[in-house]
């Protein structure tokens, strides 16, 4: 009879994908989840084999996705970049303005210090990495 008729239909339709296409606005992103901003002065900067002292402004990266391409790298949570595509970052606006100029696909340089400790002498210092990396398109956030 037709209730059985229906709860089977019902049933079997859980099954089915619903493949909706639709273009899904994406923005440039090198992974970065959360940062803040991070300054000192004076400090140890080991550029190769290479020791100067300078005045550190960058941003701390608090967290990265996944397969990012910082976390594709090999850069940790917990390190600073200071230099995204040739321009200075020391907060979020500055970081967002160069984003904004990439598109995924794109290349792009970065800057980024991570502080180590020598566990022979104890003596502690900033080392510089410059990475070259693919700019990736994560989804934008749409907050109604």
């Amino acid at each position: 009879s037709w209730e059985v008729n229906k709860r089977i239909s019902v049933l079997h339709s859980v099954d089915q994908r619903v493949r909706i296409k639709e273009e899904v606005p994406v923005t440039p992103s090198l992974g970065i989840i959360d940062i803040f901003p991070f300054q000192l002065a004076n400090q140890p900067v080991q550029v190769g084999y290479f020791n100067s002292y300078k005045n550190i402004k960058g941003v701390v990266i608090g967290g990265l996705y996944y397969g990012s391409s910082l976390h594709q790298s090999q850069v940790l949570p917990g390190s600073l970049v200071i230099k995204v595509g040739g321009a200075d970052v020391y907060d979020a606006t500055s970081l967002r303005n160069v984003m904004d100029q990439l598109s995924p696909g794109d290349y792009v340089s970065a800057t980024v210090l991570n502080f180590i400790v020598n566990p022979m002498n104890g003596f502690a210092y900033w080392e510089e990495h410059d990475y070259d990396l693919k700019v990736k398109g994560y989804p934008k956030i749409k907050i109604d």
